[in-house]
């Protein structure tokens, strides 16, 4: 019977297209899903009590959780990207092949706490588990440079606490990079570019996770807050000097144009 309840929530869900399932780049398994039910919901699992997806999408319900729970998967995509500057077409054809990894500790009985308490910990890799970041690079005869760039990690840490017989809280740290770029490069008078090199430094930063579950035995409701975090450019600062021959002429004003395939 509890089955066919999660069916047709699934299917009215659905129905309404309120959660579609969509894939980006960016995290990728974060909108397919962290398990194999939590992919096959389209991630509508907020008010799901016993799925290791709750670790990233609704902490607070892991408390409702008796027992621990580790689990394994595997995610591919393909999303076969193209583009280019000029129009042309530039097929990467590379895809996604994320491992997933999650596990949800019981600390009730280790505490001795009267109230549940369980914490949770989400790894998605990318690259069979082996990439946090991905570059492949590509160049034209005429000296165009493109570089496509897979960010799908996820890493996730939480906790869940009751704190009455229907009320539980809970909270986590999505744990996120930024990077900083170097870019080099060289070009002609006629603006053919070659010799181009770019140097990445990534560091961690950090996106708030703050949930509630309402457990009143008929029906379940689930929240959540995720703090917002996306993929931009920031101002690039370009210094560039003219040479001819080995003799250096006065600064150069250029101007670097930047396209996201």
């Amino acid at each position: 019977m509890k089955l066919l309840r999660i069916l047709i929530v699934a299917c009215a869900v659905s129905a309404l297209g309120i959660v579609p399932a969509a894939a980006s780049q960016l995290a990728t398994a974060n909108d397919y899903g962290l398990t194999a039910r939590g992919i096959a919901l389209g991630n509508a699992i907020t008010a799901v009590e016993d799925d290791a997806s709750l670790i990233f999408h609704n902490p607070a319900a892991m408390a409702k959780m008796d027992t621990g729970q580790i689990n394994a998967g595997y995610l591919f995509t393909d999303p076969n990207l193209s583009g280019g500057p000029k129009g042309d077409l530039k097929d990467f054809g590379e895809g996604n092949n994320i491992v997933l990894t999650n596990m949800i500790i019981n600390l009730r009985d280790f505490f001795r706490s009267k109230r549940p308490f369980n914490i949770g910990l989400s790894i998605a890799l990318d690259d069979d588990g082996k990439s946090l970041i991905e570059f492949i690079d590509a160049e034209d005869e005429d000296g165009h440079f493109y570089r496509y760039g897979r960010t799908s990690s996820t890493m996730v840490t939480s906790a869940g606490l009751g704190i009455t017989d229907w009320l539980y809280l809970g909270g986590g740290v999505y744990i996120l990079l930024r990077g900083d770029t170097d870019f080099q490069v060289t070009t002609d008078l006629a603006g053919n570019t070659s010799n181009e090199g770019m140097a990445l430094t990534a560091t961690l930063a950090y996106s708030p996770i703050i949930s509630a579950y309402l457990d009143f035995e008929k029906f379940n409701v689930g929240v959540a807050y995720h703090g917002e975090n996306y993929g931009a450019f920031e101002n690039i600062n370009v210094e560039a000097e003219a040479t001819v021959g080995d003799s250096p002429l006065t600064d150069l004003p250029m101007q670097l144009a930047f396209q996201d395939l």
